[in-house]
């Protein structure tokens, strides 16, 4: 009996220790999502009203760049560096949204959800497969197509 549990006890040790320095195991762990301010009370009352109008999936999130176009990872700080906003709308394949809609859901973004916030820098739009890119001058006021 005594020798059994002297063979059982560093067999099972070194399962553990296998499990525990097995680098494997520790590399395949789900990767952790980038935290996100929540949606505030315009953006889901606007995207309720987006999701009924075209039947769409929407995403939205900001991304946070310096000077050099790094992304900055300061994930509680959205709203006081310079940020880009970016809106994903998933539409089925019978439904679709003109440009000009496009430009009118980004100045919706701009003037009701962000407030015109001045360290905006861009806002992009994905309609499934397309990229829509609208710079912002914050000091002129505008949103330009970039091409």
């Amino acid at each position: 009996m005594k020798k059994t549990y002297k063979i059982a006890i560093p067999i099972i040790g070194l399962i553990i220790l296998g499990f525990i320095f097995n680098p494997f195991y520790w590399l395949m762990q789900p990767m952790k999502k980038g935290n996100q301010p929540e949606l505030s009370k315009q953006e889901k009352d606007y995207f309720q009203q987006l999701t009924k109008k075209y039947d769409c999936g929407l995403k939205r999130l900001y991304i946070n760049k310096n000077k050099d176009n790094e992304d900055t990872l300061f994930e509680d700080q959205y709203d006081k560096i310079p940020f880009i906003y970016s809106l994903s709308i998933d539409l089925p394949k019978v439904k679709d949204i003109s440009d000009s809609d496009i430009k009118d859901i980004c100045l919706h973004i701009k003037n009701e959800i962000l407030n015109n916030d001045v360290d905006l820098t861009e806002i992009i739009i994905y309609k499934n497969y397309d990229i829509y890119r609208y710079l912002y001058d914050a000091k002129l006021d505008s949103l330009v197509l970039k091409k």
